[in-house]
């Protein structure tokens, strides 16, 4: 399914309705590399994502997308945790409409107490403010566009305190045993 825009009636009167896609094939592929260096354990992405439409549209869109994460995490020493998140996506297209791509930081700090029964976490996410919501739709005698920040930025502390973490001395054997003698 996409959206089609048109005119009402061939006035100044847009209307924007959903229609079925007759053919369409999808690819995607993701590769993920999660080495680790002593204290630094990173984590590397890249997605590619490609719609193939076989109608024609007003709009070239069989361009392929790609996505890129990386994330650096830093396990230190007295429970410490430090991460410096970097993630983005390349501009991309459906049938009739195109997006504009992004770029994003984000950061967190993690400290645990008490065998990691106590934790606080203070995390900053879009740290750089440029997630924006950008796209246009190309339609005959309609040009509808957006362009606007969605307010991602954020702040936030968490703390989390586990009650009763300590383990079940069960092991899990033998109780079936002396029932079977039983029977």
């Amino acid at each position: 399914m996409s959206y089609r825009v048109g005119l009402y009636n061939d006035q100044e009167i847009a209307y924007m309705s959903v229609f079925n896609i007759g053919h369409m094939q999808s690819t995607y592929a993701s590769i993920v590399v999660s080495p680790k260096f002593g204290c630094y354990h990173p984590q590397y992405e890249i997605d590619y994502a490609q719609t193939f439409y076989h109608e024609p549209t007003s709009f070239k869109s069989n361009n392929p997308a790609f996505e890129f994460h990386v994330h650096n995490n830093f396990v230190l020493p007295s429970s410490w945790m430090l991460m410096l998140n970097f993630d983005g996506k390349t501009d991309w297209a459906d049938p009739m409409c195109s997006n504009r791509g992004y770029f994003s930081m984000s950061a967190m700090i993690r400290k645990s107490f008490f065998k990691d029964r106590l934790v606080f976490m203070l995390q900053g996410n879009d740290l750089t403010r440029s997630i924006r919501e950008r796209w246009t739709f190309h339609c005959p005698g309609v040009y509808n566009s957006k362009d606007s920040y969605n307010y991602t930025q954020s702040i936030g502390l968490t703390v989390t305190y586990k009650f009763n973490a300590t383990r079940s001395r069960y092991k899990g054997t033998g109780a079936g045993n002396a029932e079977k003698k039983r029977l």
